[in-house]
């Protein structure tokens, strides 16, 4: 399929579809064009991959000098209503309730819709301002308003201060998606152009689908996607049961958990500064790479094949990838080798699954994931 050039998309040259899936998307939608835009493989006549149907996105802000989110850059692309609009700047708690489009939920009985008879321990989550129905909870359920979320998270960092970077809500409302930059906890790499921005991630759910959580990631939400894979990912994460009524013991404890995270993300930016500055030869690349995509005689022939190409295909992406120059021939680079290739470097299909799903859950929850956690570790051990 023939590639369209995004127009008026303006993207960090170092950035890449898997450093930054909310631009790019999770499933492959868009793609870095290498001189600082981005391309579509999308078909023009496809509006339906900027629609809610696809993102699970009915409304929520970004910050546009941080990058359009890959449902608003395809939008703009098919003339199609944008899903988030762009605040501008950083916004406060209270700026951020407004520009999200934020609302109050109540709880109201259930009752049948021909002779009005209650049904027993079932109650309705509705919007206070529209009446729409959100979801079905039981007796002990409580909501956790969406100001109150905000206000938690200024809680939790002491400040007012300007800093909320992107809110959703999907599915029609029933679950709301809230982060904040994290400016102390930003990740650089010596040798790495790209930059790690850090950020707190809150959610909650009006349905009953979901706990409320608190979750310190280095992925920018823009969609149920990238939501799912900053909660998959994160470096630390609290949660709070809906029936929990306490908060100021809520707040104490999600602080302690907080500041655990803290400590976490230091240790991540010591690890990747050890990776950074450990030296490998290309024999050591190519054994890390062997043993991440291992093979016995009982495989088979067929089998060792397969594995062999995946060695030799990454160790072409790892000695020629633009991505890789300033970290070549280190861990750091050996690693996002693997990632690269993974992510980017592999075909999947799906006989019964859209192939953009099966290539997202298989990099996400999957194998992929799998192969990335065992090239971290045999880097790890061969840079002591």
């Amino acid at each position: 399929m023939a590639k369209v050039k995004v127009k008026g998309a303006v993207v960090p040259k170092e950035a890449t579809a898997a450093s930054r899936p909310d631009l790019f998307g999770t499933r492959g939608q868009l793609t870095p064009d290498g001189d600082g835009g981005m391309d579509s493989r999308m078909l023009i006549d496809k509006p339906e991959y900027a629609t809610p149907e696809v993102s699970q996105v009915s409304d929520g802000f970004y910050v546009g000098d941080r990058g359009l989110p890959w449902h608003v850059a395809l939008s703009r692309m098919l003339n199609t209503p944008e899903l988030m609009k762009d605040a501008g700047r950083l916004l406060t708690g209270d700026e951020a309730f407004v520009a999200a489009g934020a609302f109050d939920v109540d709880v109201v009985n259930m009752v049948t819709a021909d002779g009005g008879f209650l049904v027993p321990n079932k109650y309705a989550t509705v919007r206070r301002d529209t009446g729409a129905p959100l979801g079905v909870v039981g007796r002990t359920w409580k909501p956790f308003q969406e100001r109150d979320l905000i206000a938690f998270c200024d809680e939790l960092v002491k400040s007012n201060e300007a800093k909320y970077e992107t809110a959703v809500h999907l599915y029609g409302g029933s679950q709301f998606l809230i982060s904040m930059e994290l400016d102390h906890l930003d990740l650089t790499v010596p040798g790495d152009p790209s930059n790690l921005k850090t950020y707190l991630l809150a959610r909650t759910s009006h349905d009953g689908s979901t706990k409320t959580g608190f979750y310190i990631t280095t992925v920018r939400v823009v969609c149920k996607n990238t939501g799912d894979l900053a909660m998959k990912g994160a470096l630390s994460e609290y949660t709070i049961r809906h029936n929990v009524v306490d908060p100021g013991a809520r707040v104490a404890a999600a602080a302690e958990a907080l500041q655990i995270a803290f400590a976490g993300a230091d240790r991540v930016k010591a690890l990747t500064s050890h990776l950074a500055m450990a030296k490998l030869v290309d024999a050591q690349v190519y054994d890390i790479l062997k043993a991440t995509w291992p093979v016995t005689t009982s495989d088979g022939e067929a089998a060792t094949d397969k594995q062999s190409r995946h060695v030799d295909r990454a160790f072409e992406l790892y000695e020629s990838s633009p991505n890789l120059d300033g970290i070549r021939g280190t861990g750091w680079g050996v690693y996002n080798a693997v990632t690269e290739y993974v992510d980017h470097g592999l075909t999947y299909r799906g006989r019964n699954y859209d192939a953009g799903d099966v290539r997202a859950d298989t990099i996400l929850f999957l194998g992929g994931h799998d192969t990335k956690e065992r090239a971290l570790k045999l880097v790890l051990a061969a840079t002591k």
